[in-house]
């Protein structure tokens, strides 16, 4: 099914929130005074609608930082809400977008950042598949640019919560209510989530993974073509894992 995708002002919501909340309330364990209290803090929200009807949303907000050689804007999305049978049309990436061509168009020569801060494996999994590099990963290290950055947004948003040596933070309880979020030992099979699951063990605690990927050409490429795949079903060959996958399973 066709949907669409509407990227509006927090401000512009207030006339379906209470159907925002309707839907986050199935996959998250959050009073309604507290979700009412991210719209404060949340610039943007990207709404999905299936026939005229709300079937899910994700949070955007961005932030400009200094990476060590020059200023880079930063955007975040998370809180992300869809229901089960509209997933996987990369409907992120899609919201994403439009702020990132807002961004270019204010500053074309500006690096673009974009980020979440993964509290399960899917959106760090969703992050690894639709990009040819996000960091952290066991592939390679993660480069002394992307470490100061990914340091100033945990520092800036997430304060003593952010623990600077695993890049990881910490909520102040668990709010992911979806079973299919839990890591089986068939799921540590895949090395990303092994990687995962390693650098974040205590992810049923509320505790999340800043991840973090450049809105680079090849990386938009990568993103687009994935796209195109899904929306007519193209099935490509799977490709050969590198020998070192096997490292990340120990």
């Amino acid at each position: 099914m066709k949907l669409s995708t509407k990227v509006v002002p927090s401000a512009k919501t207030q006339n379906i929130r209470e159907e925002m909340w309707q839907l986050y309330q199935r996959f998250y364990k959050l009073d309604r005074t507290s979700f009412d209290q991210r719209f404060k803090r949340v610039q943007y929200y990207a709404l999905y609608f299936a026939k005229g009807k709300l079937v899910g949303f994700t949070a955007l907000k961005t932030k400009e930082v200094d990476d060590g050689k020059r200023k880079v804007m930063c955007i975040y999305t998370g809180q992300a809400v869809i229901d089960y049978q509209y997933r996987n049309q990369a409907l992120i990436p899609r919201s994403c977008a439009y702020l990132t061509m807002q961004s270019f168009l204010q500053n074309p020569f500006r690096p673009i950042y974009v980020w979440c801060d993964s509290l399960t494996y899917k959106p760090y999994l969703a992050f690894i598949k639709a990009t040819t590099y996000t960091y952290p990963t066991w592939r390679r290290a993660t480069p002394e640019n992307i470490q100061n950055i990914i340091h100033q947004l945990g520092k800036f948003y997430y304060g003593t919560n952010y623990q600077v040596e695993t890049g990881t933070v910490k909520k102040n309880s668990n709010i992911v209510s979806d079973a299919s979020t839990f890591i089986t030992e068939r799921d540590r099979q895949n090395p990303d989530i092994n990687f995962y699951a390693r650098i974040n063990p205590n992810y049923l605690e509320g505790r999340g993974v800043i991840t973090i990927t450049q809105a680079s050409i090849d990386n938009f490429i990568h993103c687009a073509w994935r796209c195109v795949k899904k929306r007519f079903g193209i099935r490509g060959r799977k490709t050969q894992r590198p020998s070192s996958w096997k490292s990340a399973l120990n």
